[in-house]
């Protein structure tokens, strides 16, 4: 084919605003993160309100203002059960142990060595609660944090009726927003979640139509990421509602089409860079042919990808879509793009048509409880079985032992440590040494976890101290000022905290600063100050997690590659069917769904231990990310042609002895990924005998077309296997199928 898709109209929308708007919108479609942190924010602004007022006309300790911005933020940010009723409750019992433990420590307040022993031991049990899932964990910060600003703070019992009233404000304020956010609107979510879809199609679409050399793949891989991403949104939002009631198709029916609109998009993105990009050439004048069927294609799909798509104006394009398919030569140039853009016009209107079934349907019905919805029709990931046994460690018993409870006798060494080296660098701020060294073991399971944590707050903290210093200096003492950068601080920590630790310390430390200049105490010293407690904080909570019941980030890669590698030999045995049989597409599409989500938990292993990554170049963590990387886009592209050659008409699935050796040559990869799996793994060799893996040949008799979706599936399968063969030094290397076709 030509490349005279150069010469095709290009979208004005490209680098207009707009068009940045959907970049920014597609890159990132976090509305729960931005509800959240709205959420924290008008707690932490609340409560700071009402405690302000009662300072001011109470004269109470005006460092009583420390409370509620702490506490709201830590505690209001902790709660993360799975449905609006499940989070008011924690927030409701988040209150009576705040207020529990609060006066423990001012009771305590005398008895500084025995208020300092109970508050290791409350260090301790907040991060053992972890084990009783997320309500759990936010029970554990209400219990810490209350505590640890009373013993901070040295308030004693005369002071608890002040202290109650400001907690009472603080966790109050989160329980009534909780209560007015308690109403779900399913409808309204998956109308969002949708649209988001259409706008990561939409900007797929745009980065393959500008891309100006095969260099621009990467780019278009990104962004189809991003709607990969969004595909496993709209399965969440299934496991959690009941699809029939809120969109009145079965939920089989949402699944389908939310996969064929992903596999049209990768597919037009492809044959668009293919069609540019190709071995022909320009005539020679310059001026090549256009076709009107492929421009007209390419802007009705912009038509039912818009962010705000009209329904009647993709019901037109749709109807072109399908006149089109019935004129389109694909003997001419263009014209298998033209096709595939035609198809992928049809299914995505088919998604329009449900958001605006969604916009007819009148009155809003009341949300399902997830909890008694949450276990779905869709098989999901069980406990994996390894093959590969961990060496015995008769001396260490305590690797046999839950996190939580390893970590809660790690924590409670590092917060006494902490304590000593905190108050010997700083006397009246020891408490960041300590706060610094609970901190560093939440949401880790691993000596190694602990240290990219401890890593990550360090680097937040000394971005934070600039950014403030800096901040605190253009601020120059103005009130409203500061006052409007605190809470600004507060619902950046909230939004970026969930994508990078860093992010949240940094804003954190800048609000500080912020705080500390409205309190007339901050000078350059003070910060330097937290860099060094933070600092010996952090190596405090490494070394213990190292030396004390140490236990490495081994056992969870291990498990999580296990998953993985369980979820492609389901994938692959599903695609052997499915090649072979018509009538199968659902079953690879639930297959796919389940290895997306593995993959997932490969990425959050290795990057809860991406430190260790950093320091040791060799270690198993940066050893697993790039090959998992590498095999799962080719058996991404191997399931995608597996799910259109089932789902065919009429059907082209593989025959007679073409079915059997495409089986055999399937049962022979999926055992080339067990010796894979072993080699990744590290812990023992596969019982799996080499000698009878290769595969090319069976491959390489099928004869097929290659740019029929049988060809497509024979060549993603012989580059599987070659990923998988490079990952095994003693494979023998062959030719690959696609170098024969």
């Amino acid at each position: 084919m030509s490349t005279f898709l150069h010469r095709l109209p290009q979208p004005v929308q490209i680098w207009s605003p707009r068009h940045l708007l959907r970049l920014a919108d597609a890159a990132d479609p976090g509305r729960q993160r931005l509800h959240d942190a709205t959420l924290v924010t008008s707690a932490v602004a609340l409560s700071t309100g009402a405690t302000w007022v009662l300072v001011a006309t109470g004269h109470a300790d005006q460092s009583m203002l420390v409370v509620p911005i702490i506490t709201a933020l830590v505690c209001t940010n902790s709660t993360k059960d799975a449905t609006p009723q499940a989070r008011l409750v924690t927030a409701g019992l988040q209150l009576i142990l705040a207020l529990l433990f609060a006066t423990l420590a001012a009771l305590l307040e005398p008895y500084r060595l025995a208020a300092v022993a109970v508050f290791v031991a409350v260090a301790g049990l907040s991060v053992w609660v972890r084990r009783f899932g997320p309500r759990g964990g936010a029970l554990g910060f209400a219990a810490f944090f209350p505590y640890f600003l009373t013993l901070l703070l040295r308030l004693d019992h005369t002071q608890l009726p002040v202290l109650w009233l400001v907690i009472a404000f603080t966790l109050g304020a989160g329980v009534l927003l909780r209560a007015a956010l308690l109403r779900e609107r399913p409808q309204r979510q998956i109308t969002l979640l949708l649209r988001e879809f259409r706008i990561a199609a939409d900007t797929a679409l745009l980065a393959a139509q500008r891309a100006t050399s095969l260099s621009g793949r990467p780019h278009i891989e990104r962004d189809l990421a991003r709607l990969v991403g969004m595909s496993l949104a709209i399965d969440d939002w299934q496991s959690r509602f009941d699809t029939h009631r809120y969109l009145h198709c079965e939920p089989q029916t949402l699944a389908d089409l939310v996969v064929d609109a992903q596999i049209s998009v990768e597919q037009v993105c492809s044959q668009l860079v293919a069609d540019r990009f190709g071995d022909t050439s320009q005539t020679d004048d310059g001026a090549l042919p256009r076709n009107t069927l492929l421009v007209n294609a390419i802007t009705d799909l912009h038509t039912v990808l818009a962010k705000d798509v009209d329904v009647e104006a993709s019901r037109a394009a749709a109807r072109r879509a399908k006149r089109t398919e019935s004129l389109v030569d694909l003997s001419e140039e263009g014209g298998l793009a033209t096709l595939e853009i035609s198809r992928c016009v049809r299914t995505w209107h088919a998604l329009n048509e449900l958001t605006a079934s969604v916009r007819d349907s009148g009155a809003m019905p009341p949300a399902d409880s997830a909890d008694g919805y949450r276990e779905h029709h869709r098989p999901r990931l069980g406990p994996a079985t390894l093959g590969i046994s961990a060496p015995p460690w008769k001396l260490q018993h305590w690797r046999n032992w839950e996190p939580t409870s390893r970590l809660a006798v790690q924590v409670m060494f590092a917060t006494a440590l902490a304590s000593v080296v905190g108050e010997a660098i700083s006397a009246s701020r020891w408490y960041w040494a300590v706060l610094t060294a609970f901190i560093v073991f939440i949401k880790a399971s691993t000596r190694a976890a602990v240290l990219t944590r401890a890593m990550d707050r360090i680097v937040g903290t000394l971005l934070g101290v600039v950014i403030g210093a800096l901040v605190v200096v253009v601020a120059n003492h103005h009130v409203i000022p500061e006052l409007i950068l605190g809470v600004l601080c507060v619902f950046l920590a909230s939004y970026f905290g969930p994508i990078q630790y860093t992010y949240l310390v940094a804003f954190i430390t800048v609000m500080i600063a912020a705080l500390f200049d409205l309190l007339g105490v901050f000078d350059v010293r003070l910060l330097v100050v937290r860099v060094e407690e933070t600092v010996a904080g952090s190596l405090i909570g490494v070394v213990c997690a190292y030396l004390i019941l140490s236990t490495n980030s081994r056992p969870m890669l291990i498990d999580s590659i296990a998953k993985y590698f369980d979820a492609l030999d389901d994938a692959l045995a599903c695609v052997a069917t499915g090649l072979t049989t018509a009538g199968e597409r659902h079953q690879i599409t639930e297959a796919a769904r389940r290895l997306e989500q593995a993959k997932v938990d490969v990425e959050s292993a290795c990057s809860s231990t991406r430190a260790v990554a950093l320091l040791e170049p060799r270690s198993s963590t940066a050893a697993v990310r790039q090959p998992i990387v590498a095999i799962h886009h080719c058996a991404h592209s191997l399931l995608i042609a597996a799910i259109v050659v089932s789902g065919s008409e009429p059907p082209q699935v593989f025959t007679g002895t073409d079915a059997t050796d495409i089986r055999e040559a399937l049962d022979r990869i999926r055992e080339r990924a067990k010796i894979t799996q072993a080699a990744l793994s590290g812990e023992a060799e596969s019982a799996v005998d080499p000698a009878r893996i290769p595969v090319i040949s069976l491959l390489a008799k099928l004869n097929v077309e290659p740019d029929t979706p049988r060809g497509e599936a024979i060549v993603a399968a012989s580059r599987l296997n070659q990923v998988l063969e490079e990952l095994d030094p003693t494979a023998t290397k062959v030719p690959d199928a696609a170098e024969q076709q």
